[in-house]
């Protein structure tokens, strides 16, 4: 999950005149859109893929379809490595090092703190010494499991490494776009020759960051004119992300080609635990959504951009064929709603100008989210754990909809307390 810094702390590359400084803003508002939109798409996705909101109860059909939750959290690998190249535009020197660290740690750790404590507070189980230890340490998944109450935080282990190895990067002018090869293919080959090379989990790692590193890349890439800001294309680029859990064409080709290439040897075997193999390769298929999404909401050029996002809208029409051949009443049930969102995206991206004012006004108000992206996305899931044992009805849509209604509220309510109220003190206590 990628932490939000205030607007205030993004400064945009030089490409955009000084002058334009309402502009950076309202660039710097946009992202924080994206940013909120796929928090609140993460929250969607637990609620019907784990069984704890009501255990009495689960979605079914259309309303069981879960949103691409992994797909948005890779996208929070990209934002992240996006903002710290826009706020370090400036290579890291031995005297700004101490200055990068205290911010992060600053920014991350007290929040992470109280959520990871309400997360043992709800916790049935209780833990042990080591398990709380390599959760404070951010080695969590790594170490030991991830706890079920703070699920979640497994991003964030991948994330703090990411920070750290970013001071290398930048002390050592390193290209992002140059690393991300070498990267991939150790994580490929650790993969091929388990355990030889490195643990299962290293394979993740090396995966989590290509998608990092991409973000680092994109925010070296030259801003678009704020005239070429287009609303239409976030909304579109937001519903084409909704889509993919069902029209990702990309996935489908690594699940032909893979078996035929490699005889599934990139293929993590189910022996290993999840959080051993929580990014496989398959989702290197989500890169160039991912990528693009941070794109279109930054206003960032990369090459050939218009022919890759055109390519993003058409490609995954071939899947009409894939639900045509095995069309089924139940299967398409659940089918639906990505069919909708992926026509609906097409048909906003194509022919939506009309509507670009209404879209604007939307991502004004998902930016608001987005300032307390973060939080919600660690508080909600001990919320979840704990609503479930609540005296509230349970075992039916109504009562779902009811503990969701909870769970929401609460969550945006105590992560606007973390982030808008105790994180700018905290922040003046170390200025």
């Amino acid at each position: 999950m990628q932490t939000h810094d205030s607007v205030a702390d993004v400064t945009i590359t030089s490409q955009l005149p000084t002058t334009q400084g309402a502009d950076r803003r309202k660039i710097d508002l946009n992202i924080e859109a994206l940013r909120g939109l796929v928090a609140l798409f993460v929250v969607w996705g637990h609620f019907v893929a784990f069984r704890l909101l009501d255990p009495a109860f689960q979605p079914t059909g259309s309303w069981g379809v879960e949103p691409p939750a992994r797909l948005c959290v890779l996208i929070f690998f990209v934002l992240s490595g996006y903002v710290i190249g826009l706020t370090n535009k400036h290579p890291l020197e031995g005297a700004t090092i101490a200055g990068y660290i205290k911010k992060r740690v600053v920014r991350i750790y007290p929040i992470y703190l109280l959520c990871f404590a309400l997360a043992l507070w709800v916790a049935t189980p209780t833990y042990s010494g080591r398990v709380i230890l390599s959760h404070l340490l951010f080695v969590q998944g790594w170490v030991t499991k991830t706890i079920p109450e703070f699920g979640p935080s497994w991003s964030l282990a991948y994330e703090i490494l990411f920070y750290a190895l970013f001071i290398p990067v930048s002390l050592f002018r390193l290209d992002a776009k140059k690393l991300i090869w070498p990267v991939l293919v150790f994580g490929i080959a650790n993969t091929l020759f388990l355990p030889y090379l490195g643990p299962a989990v290293l394979s993740s790692i090396c995966f989590g960051y290509v998608f990092w590193l991409s973000g680092l890349w994109l925010a070296k890439n030259p801003s678009r004119d704020e005239a070429q800001i287009s609303y239409t294309d976030m909304m579109a680029m937001i519903l084409l992300v909704l889509s993919m859990g069902r029209f990702n064409v990309l996935a489908s080709v690594l699940s032909r080609v893979e078996p035929f290439m490699l005889a599934d040897a990139i293929a993590l075997p189910q022996a290993y635990v999840w959080n051993e193999r929580v990014i496989p390769f398959q989702e290197l298929s989500f890169l160039p959504i991912s990528l693009a999404a941070v794109a279109v909401f930054g206003n960032r050029s990369f090459p050939f951009r218009p022919w890759v996002i055109r390519l993003l809208f058409l490609v995954p029409a071939a899947s009409f064929l894939s639900i045509y051949r095995n069309f089924e009443p139940t299967l398409f049930a659940k089918e639906l709603p990505f069919v909708l969102f992926y026509l609906a995206s097409v048909t906003v991206f194509f022919f939506g100008r009309s509507l670009e004012n209404g879209f604007r006004r939307l991502m004004k108000a998902a930016a608001e989210t987005g300032k307390i992206s973060y939080a919600i996305y660690l508080i909600h899931f001990p919320l979840v754990s704990g609503v479930a044992w609540l005296p509230l009805p349970t075992g039916s849509a109504g009562s779902f909809l009811l503990r969701a209604a909870l769970c929401v509220t609460a969550s945006v309510a105590s992560a606007y307390v973390l982030e808008r109220v105790l994180q700018p003190r905290i922040k003046r206590l170390f200025d």
